[in-house]
């Protein structure tokens, strides 16, 4: 007779079903006195509930923060301190400086006053030497006047015997002239046929150079463009060579993984029919209550093993796609450098022809160019020749032309120096009044510019007096710091217990069950479990948390279903 149980009717299935709902209140008052334990076991003092601990952190939490906001009052009201004594520090030391500069200027302005004294008395004296100096020069000018005057005289006669002796060499030099004009004439004629020889010897050279410079940049191309064909192949065989490595790894990492899958499949049966044999086993050693724990613990070891089963092939088939994607970017890669390295090998060639054609345009058009320009050397040596020809003639003419010509000049020359004299004694009564009028100006000078110093003296000295600084005056010192009010803090609340739980509070009594009943109850529930277990190799799969919410009874029979269905 169970806990709600009535008298004899009913027959046994009606008792087996009462039993079952006592034995489910039972477990289930159980578990919520375990929930209670585990949320209010213990106190503030000695904390083994969650409520409790939760409680304690909030309050441990509560007094580092106040202590935190204490230090960090303390640190603002010290730094704000130190702030202003720091500013108290930068006035003291402003005004001190303020101070040093209105005697330093004060000292300047004494200074500048006895120096603006001392410039005057110093530009007053520089001014009379300058005067006195002026006397001296023009009493030396108006000696070395007379001495002009009277060395001109003498030099009159030395000049017109020396004109007459440049006369003399003027004419020995011509005629020395002459014949060397034209020896000069019968050299350059034979240097102008060693030269065109030269000249046309040259040109041949030329030729002979740039067929050699034609050939080699040929050759040169013809090479560098077998190292391209070499260079394509070996990125061709690059490429295949990756393609190969590639499906080579798809085919070694497939493998493994539908080894894998196998095992794991035989492992599974295997940890399924051991769980059935000892659950048989269970069933017949033991009975009651004792033989559905044993039961219980028999599909829980399952449901973890074949769990850690299929986490195993999740992760196995992630890792060996995650390395076919690798494989392939790899491939990829290899492919498009090769792409990349091809069109470099295009471009080279393509660079290589264009600079080969522009050698060899280079090669004749400097070829070109040194055959005409040796032509146009070749008429310059000629037309040098021409024109010396012809320079020489007008050599000639000239120095006949320069003969008569210095006989003309020796004799104007004799006249001018008659005319110099009679000039030269004109300009010396001339330069005796300058000297006059140029002491008159020298004593007015002087005389302006000793009032000019005086007046520069008095501007110096206002200037001096309008650079003086005026009295420093200190400024108003500042207020000491406030200091930062304390915050008021509310203590955490205190958690209350709530009432136990009572056996049987949630329970309903049922009447008139029957064993197809409880046979459908358990049916519903075995379908329950596989759609857990199949939830739950989904949440593996997809990596969710949660997997624990289903019965291990639940687990095996949906991992079994997923693995042989």
């Amino acid at each position: 007779m169970g806990l709600y149980g009535g008298g004899g009717g009913g027959g046994g299935g009606s008792d087996d079903v009462i039993r079952q709902q006592n034995e489910q209140a039972r477990k289930q008052y159980e578990y919520d006195k375990n929930v209670y334990d585990f949320q209010w076991e213990g106190s503030q003092a000695n904390p083994q509930g969650q409520q409790w601990k939760s409680f304690n952190h909030a309050v441990e939490g509560f007094e580092i923060q106040q202590a935190n906001d204490q230090q960090s009052r303390d640190y603002q009201n010290e730094t704000a301190r130190k702030n202003w004594e720091h500013g108290m520090s930068i006035q003291d030391y402003q005004w001190e400086q303020q101070n040093r500069a209105f005697d330093k200027s004060e000292t300047q302005f004494g200074s500048t006053i006895t120096a603006n004294a001392l410039a005057l008395e110093q530009g007053l004296e520089r001014e009379q030497l300058v005067l006195e100096e002026q006397f001296i020069d023009m009493a030396f000018q108006n000696k070395s006047l007379i001495q002009d005057l009277y060395e001109a005289t003498g030099a009159a006669g030395f000049d017109k015997a020396a004109v007459m002796l440049g006369l003399e060499q003027t004419e020995g030099d011509l005629d020395y002239e002459n014949v060397k004009k034209l020896t000069a004439l019968k050299q350059g004629v034979d240097q102008s046929e060693f030269a065109t020889a030269g000249k046309q010897l040259q040109m041949v050279d030329q030729r002979g150079r740039t067929d050699f410079s034609k050939q080699a940049t040929i050759q040169d191309l013809y090479t560098k463009e077998a190292m391209n064909r070499f260079s394509e192949v070996g990125i061709d065989l690059n490429v295949k060579q990756a393609k190969s490595r590639e499906q080579y790894d798809n085919d070694v990492l497939m493998r493994q993984y539908a080894d894998s899958r196998a095992k794991a499949a035989y492992d599974t049966q295997q940890m399924y029919v051991e769980s059935l044999q000892k659950a048989g086993q269970a069933q017949l050693s033991q009975s009651g209550r004792s033989q559905g724990k044993a039961i219980q613990m028999v599909f829980a070891e399952l449901g973890r093993s074949q769990n850690y089963l299929v986490d195993t092939l999740i992760r196995g088939k992630s890792t060996a796609d995650a390395q076919i994607r690798n494989n392939k970017i790899n491939t990829l890669n290899v492919q498009a450098q090769a792409k990349l390295g091809k069109a470099k090998l295009d471009y080279s060639t393509l660079d290589n022809i264009t600079k080969a054609r522009m050698s060899i345009e280079e090669a004749d058009r400097s070829l070109k160019i040194g055959e005409k320009k040796g032509d146009l050397d070749l008429d310059q040596i000629r037309s040098q020749v021409v024109d010396a020809v012809e320079n020489t003639d007008i050599d000639v003419d000239n120095i006949a032309r320069n003969l008569k010509q210095s006989q003309k000049k020796a004799g104007f020359d004799t006249r001018k120096i008659d005319w110099d004299v009679t000039n030269f004694g004109s300009r010396f009564e001339h330069n005796q009044h300058v000297l006059k009028a140029s002491l008159d100006s020298a004593v007015k000078s002087s005389a302006i510019q000793r009032k000019d110093l005086a007046l520069s003296k008095y501007g110096a000295d206002l200037e001096a007096e309008a650079r003086r600084m005026l009295l420093p005056q200190e400024a108003p010192r500042p207020d000491a710091p406030l200091a930062i009010p304390v915050p008021i803090y509310q203590d955490p609340l205190s958690p209350e217990k709530p009432p136990e739980p009572i056996e049987g509070a949630l329970m309903q009594q049922s009447s008139g069950s029957s064993f197809a009943q409880v046979g459908g109850a358990v049916l519903g529930g075995a379908v329950a479990g596989i759609g857990a277990g199949s939830a739950v190799a989904g949440m593996h799969a997809a990596g969710a948390i949660g997997a624990g919410w289903a019965t291990p009874v639940g687990i095996a029979v949906g991992l079994g279903t997923m693995l042989f269905g």
